[in-house]
């Protein structure tokens, strides 16, 4: 790869990445805790959108607390490999990453 293409590689990077954040914005991801009592919703970003909290829980607040804590984790993680499918597939088209590079993304 020559520097030529290098440089219109970066430019299609650029644009890859703003489409692709784009993208993650508009998905939720959620997670629960206490078998569905609580649920936390987050966006493709990581930004918590919703919470919701079964009004049974609300006497006991350590319970409620980790129950929480469990949920936002969840949801979480459903977003983390998510926003990973999504670079390798998206940074791939673009640019040739190499595969040790794409299993840290």
């Amino acid at each position: 790869m020559n520097f030529a293409d290098l440089l219109e590689s970066m430019g299609s990077l650029k644009e890859g990445l703003a489409d692709l954040q784009g993208k993650l914005r508009g998905l939720e991801f959620t997670g629960e805790g206490g078998a569905g009592l609580v649920r936390v919703t987050v966006n493709g970003v990581g930004d918590c959108v919703r919470v919701e909290i079964d009004p049974s829980l609300t006497s006991d607040l350590p319970m409620l607390q980790d129950l929480v804590v469990a949920a936002q984790n969840q949801a979480r993680a459903r977003m983390e490999q998510k926003v990973q499918e999504e670079v390798k597939s998206t940074m791939g088209s673009i640019l040739p990453i190499p595969p040790w590079l794409l299993s840290r993304l």
